[in-house]
């Protein structure tokens, strides 16, 4: 924690923590550590039954808390999932159904494509890709897509062509 004090004085903005395959963190600790942050990114993918059901129960005013959950990247890039399908899905179905406006849960990561070698065309047509895949599970699991808006977001990988990559933002905000 001494090092989130630190950090927060020091101007950053977010902070991310990788809990891994468990959380070792109670809800007071885990309180503590979003009282200290202005906001938070949490990597918890094979554990975010226990995280979401902690932060959901959190007063967390104006802070932002991103979870770092995408279940179809997960498969693209390991071949499977780590939980059997019905109950990964009938999680998936829980986060988008989130009405804390301050947690945004399911965020599809684009780095991985990009580390992968796609080029920012094809890092767009991906995130869209599995954007239109979760509106679709949305839609037949009869959860109305305005509850599902607010709780999926795009975490965009830059790359190192200047120009390439404005218009790669450009092109995807619109």
């Amino acid at each position: 924690l001494s090092q989130l004090d630190k950090a927060s004085k020091n101007g950053i903005n977010i902070v991310g923590f990788d809990f891994g395959k468990v959380c070792n963190l109670n809800k007071e600790e885990l309180e503590q550590i979003v009282s200290k942050s202005k906001s938070l990114s949490i990597s918890a993918f094979e554990n975010i039954e226990d995280v979401f059901s902690i932060l959901r129960d959190l007063k967390l005013s104006d802070k932002k808390v991103f979870l770092n959950f995408d279940p179809i990247t997960y498969n693209a890039f390991t071949g499977g999932y780590y939980k059997e399908q019905q109950k990964l899905w009938s999680i998936t179905a829980d986060l988008l159904t989130n009405e804390n406006q301050n947690i945004k849960p399911v965020g599809i990561n684009l780095h991985n494509y990009a580390n992968a070698g796609a080029t920012p065309t094809m890092q767009l047509a991906f995130g869209l890709a599995i954007a239109a895949e979760y509106f679709d599970f949305a839609t037949e699991m009869n959860i109305p897509l305005k509850n599902v808006l607010p709780n999926v977001y795009f975490s965009i990988a830059v790359g190192c062509e200047y120009f390439l990559e404005i218009s790669k933002f450009r092109a995807f905000r619109y």
